[in-house]
């Protein structure tokens, strides 16, 4: 079982310590918090911008509807 709040925290963390220039980046218009955008962070680890939100806001990650079992499961 993954513990969401400490990837949450982890993500978040991390993000504010990176710059634009850390990854090649043009620094851009004037940033209202340190560190990167989500989206700049979710595009080069191959994620979206919106999955990467759901993580940092410990609503992820979740099994996707295709991995459920066909099946319900049993009650009780």
């Amino acid at each position: 079982m993954i513990d969401r709040p400490a990837l949450a925290d982890f993500l978040t963390r991390s993000r504010a310590r990176l710059t634009p220039a850390d990854l090649g980046l043009a620094p851009g218009a004037r940033r209202r918090t340190p560190g990167l955008h989500r989206e700049e962070v979710a595009q080069p680890a191959g994620l979206s911008g919106d999955y990467y939100a759901r993580l940092e806001q410990r609503r992820g990650p979740s099994r996707p509807r295709s991995c459920s079992p066909p099946w319900p499961a049993p009650c009780g």
